[in-house]
């Protein structure tokens, strides 16, 4: 899936003896995204994929592209963090290439050091130096600078030159944290305001699943949380799309969210409940699904934009879910809250019916993503730096 992505340049001309290798630095995206280096430290490629000219780490970021004269040549990469922040050890991959005059890709694997790279708020440059030997002959070493995006900044999707976009939108489900320490505050208030009984992921019925969110969207309206909308499409790439997208930890600071802060925040809590979440990408937007049951067989949709809206834009029109969720004697709070939160289902199913055709098809920034198939592929959440020192 890395594969798609551009060379940092054109390919060197070097000799060696009487004949001509050819090599260059190779990144996998333009920059260095250390959302997308933690996140796929475990992936798990898909064997359909065509990986014959990848030699080495198949999610490698970081390597060359090489063309050799002869068959079976053997090669040896050294790639070294020579300037700026020491992002990993040296380290060093020997291959052999086992066909002349065609491109291959060889990309060791990188020891990050994590916590640095998790703990990047700001765009750094950092030198690699490439050191390369091919059969036994070294070759004139290599320094280029690469730049470093904020760990916030998340590349959801890359169009080649060719035209061809590959998407990465299951990058979002990194920012899942359904670890992190915060929100079993945000579980106990539920608790202490009697919101629910308990919460018991999947063992009850749909209705019981619906209480669960419910409890969870009215601790975050009582703590004030507001739809920010900011403009967050990050412009540092013509071929990359990104977004920035706040960590848990830092939605829960600062009280305020846009779609796709609002979405993960939430999905985080439902995952830590057992109540599995979707994150679903339309142009410009992102609103949060789950699944009503263990099995997976019916989903619902929220709007998470309507936390907190003012009450003449979040009227839900009537509904069974609304008398479902009322307490036998519902106060006014009640009914605001269970009204906002059916007027949140209902835009986000209707969101989900209006664009499912796209979604389904996989057209370019549309995407459903459940974030149980993501951890299964091996996307890990992006560990919580919240007590630790922003990179400088």
């Amino acid at each position: 899936m890395l594969r798609h992505c551009l060379l940092l340049s054109c390919l060197l001309m070097l000799p060696v003896g009487a004949v001509a290798q050819a090599w260059a630095p190779y990144t996998a995206l333009p920059d260095l995204y250390p959302s997308m280096a933690l996140a796929m430290t475990h992936f798990v490629n898909d064997p359909a994929e065509d990986h014959s000219h990848d030699l080495g780490d198949l999610n490698g970021l970081l390597g060359i592209s090489i063309q050799v004269p002869r068959r079976n040549t053997r090669v040896q990469l050294t790639l070294t963090c020579t300037g700026g922040l020491p992002l990993f050890d040296s380290v060093t991959i020997e291959v052999t290439v086992p066909r002349a005059k065609e491109e291959y890709i060889i990309t060791p694997t990188i020891p990050f050091d994590q916590t640095r790279l998790a703990s990047i708020r700001q765009v750094q440059t950092v030198f690699i130096t490439y050191a390369v030997t091919i059969d036994g002959k070294a070759q004139p070493p290599r320094t280029e600078p690469l730049r470093v995006q904020s760990v916030n900044v998340c590349p959801f999707g890359v169009r080649d030159d060719d035209g061809q976009y590959t998407s990465f939108a299951f990058l979002f489900a990194a920012y899942v944290n359904e670890d992190h320490p915060q929100l079993d505050r945000i579980l106990q208030e539920a608790l202490q305001k009697k919101y629910v009984d308990a919460f018991v992921g999947y063992q009850g019925d749909p209705a019981d699943v619906y209480r669960q969110v419910l409890a969870i969207w009215r601790v975050l309206q009582d703590r004030g949380f507001r739809y920010s909308n900011s403009t967050t499409t990050v412009a540092d790439h013509e071929q990359v799309a990104s977004q920035h997208v706040r960590l848990v930890g830092e939605s829960l600071t600062h009280t305020q969210a846009n779609c796709t802060d609002g979405s993960v925040l939430l999905a985080s809590v439902l995952r830590k409940i057992g109540i599995e979440p979707i994150l679903v990408t339309i142009p410009g937007h992102m609103f949060v699904g789950f699944d009503l049951d263990d099995e997976s067989s019916e989903q619902t949709y929220l709007e998470t934009t309507l936390l907190n809206a003012p009450a003449s834009s979040a009227t839900a029109a009537p509904d069974e879910l609304t008398q479902l969720l009322l307490p036998n004697v519902p106060s006014p709070a009640d009914h605001a809250a269970v009204d906002r939160f059916v007027a949140a289902v209902q835009t986000g199913n209707q969101l989900f019916v209006d664009n499912r055709l796209a979604i389904e098809s996989g057209k370019a920034d549309y995407s459903a993503t459940p974030i149980v198939e993501a951890r299964m592929a091996g996307v890990m959440p992006i560990p919580s730096i919240d007590r630790l020192p922003s990179a400088k």
